[in-house]
């Protein structure tokens, strides 16, 4: 009786988890390709990567779990965040909020963070003309900074951080 209400319980969660994943646009098990030039809400993603053309403008966040995050040039997004999967973003772009739980942050030249970039488990590389305005953290990772401004704390608990030719960082 008790083995028979568990599956029960689980078949409706499961069931009600399918019915509302269209609703945020969540996808499964598949790539997302955003074109270059869109303007669109956020997309997340299971077991799939995210991959957004360049020019586009996301008025929403990027999730994915057990995937990636590839931005190209001049981007603009409000948030992006991964669990088990890396970020890249490119060249010209904005981003909000940055975060990775297992992964790593990649930042190209002249990238904008107005927020702040949290990692844990994974590395985190900012390089010349980047800009974060607020903090940057990682847990059990390494930081890299090479010419990129920090407006924020610099973070670590068990990380490795490299600071080459940086402008402005400040560290607590």
């Amino acid at each position: 009786m008790r083995k028979g209400i568990k599956i029960a319980s689980f078949s409706a969660g499961l069931a009600a988890l399918l019915l509302i994943a269209p609703a945020y646009a969540l996808d499964m098990n598949k790539n997302i390709r955003i074109d270059a030039g869109s303007n669109t809400g956020g997309q997340s993603s299971v077991n799939g990567n995210i991959f957004v053309g360049k020019g586009s403008v996301i008025d929403g966040s990027l999730e994915t779990v057990n995937g990636s995050i590839r931005v190209e040039e001049d981007v603009t997004l409000k948030n992006a965040e991964t669990v088990n999967g890396t970020i890249r973003i490119a060249s010209g772009s904005s981003v909000e909020d940055v975060s990775s739980v297992n992964g790593s942050i990649r930042l190209a030249e002249n990238v904008n963070i107005t927020g702040e970039i949290q990692v844990v488990n994974g590395n985190i590389s900012l390089v010349a003309g980047s800009k974060v305005a607020d903090d940057v953290s990682n847990v059990n990772g390494e930081i890299s900074l090479s010419g990129a401004e920090v407006g924020g704390n610099l973070s670590t608990v068990t990380a490795t951080c490299h600071l080459m030719m940086a402008r402005r960082c400040v560290a607590t």
